[in-house]
């Protein structure tokens, strides 16, 4: 049963009104990343790179019903039609990159500059792939079928009659990224896991190692230089106080640095690091799912 006029209209307006919503907030994310330098990281390199296709697919958005009323061959029908089919599906190909550089980065150890070498390829793949269809459907009319791009009720996309490509060409390939994303996150969510455990674990450690002693300590340092060219010493007068009241004296000779500790502080900083840079590719995620679960039905027939 097709809705009502006033229906339509309501559907209409919360479209155009959410739309500019996202306008908004997706111009706030592209100036704040072209003002400020602190934005300027992996992770948002490529929100930025995404934002350029939901502008686009929200201008399409808010033409709204306005296309199929110029009429299906009117140019701001066709145009509709072809932001739709170009930059809705660069939103699932976005998280897909997302996942790749969460992949990358746990599995394969790459560094920020690795990942930034290969952000032409994911632009080329994520808006290079869906353009191909998109354009192509300009130039396909049969006389049963008419044109490709047609009215999909509350605006102008790929008209009923070629109902199949939106299946070949749209829904298909959207929801096997999806799974394939999905997948790459399951799959380093145990590596992640594992990481986070090992990290509260080696803080529970140190936090037991520096359990504080029940004589009061004070300490005067001196850096000096020996003798030797080899080891260097910081002689360290220590007062303690005891539960008697005696005052000792000690001279303590501070350790080099151990590269092994320093290793794992180095590795612990880079896994905390990787695991906030998948918790933002994580929520780009959460987000495309639920905006389209309620897409993909409403822009069917």
């Amino acid at each position: 049963m097709s809705p009502s006029e006033n229906q339509l209209f309501a559907i209409s307006t919360t479209e155009r009104v959410c739309s500019a919503i996202s306008l908004a907030a997706t111009a706030i994310v592209v100036v704040s990343f072209i003002c400020s330098s602190a934005f300027r990281k992996p992770i948002n390199r490529l929100v930025f790179y995404a934002s350029w296709g939901n502008i686009m697919a929200n201008l399409a958005t808010v033409i709204s019903q306005s296309g199929i009323r110029a009429g299906l061959d009117s140019p701001l029908c066709q145009f509709q039609a072809f932001l739709m089919q170009w930059f809705m599906p660069a939103d699932a190909l976005w998280t897909l990159a997302m996942a790749c550089n969460v992949y990358l980065t746990f599995f394969r150890k790459y560094d920020s500059e690795q990942l930034r070498r290969l952000e032409w390829k994911y632009l080329l793949f994520c808006y290079g792939l869906p353009f191909v269809p998109a354009f192509t459907y300009f130039f396909i009319r049969t006389k049963a079928r008419g044109r490709v791009y047609g009215s999909a009720l509350i605006w102008c996309w790929v008209a009923p009659s070629w109902d199949f490509l939106r299946i070949a060409v749209f829904y298909g390939p959207v929801w096997f990224v999806i799974f394939l994303t999905f997948a790459i996150y399951a799959r380093t969510g145990g590596v992640i896991y594992q990481k986070r455990r090992q990290l509260r674990r080696a803080g529970s450690l140190g936090s037991e190692n520096l359990k504080p002693s029940f004589s009061k300590t004070t300490e005067v340092s001196i850096t000096s230089e020996v003798s030797s060219p080899n080891e260097c010493y910081r002689p360290t007068v220590t007062i303690e106080g005891g539960p008697s009241g005696a005052i000792a004296l000690k001279t303590v000779k501070n350790d080099p640095p151990n590269p092994h500790l320093q290793r794992r502080i180095m590795a612990a900083e880079a896994n905390s690091a990787a695991w906030a840079y998948t918790k933002y590719a994580m929520l780009f995620f959460v987000a495309l799912i639920i905006t389209w679960m309620f897409m993909l039905g409403s822009v069917d027939n």
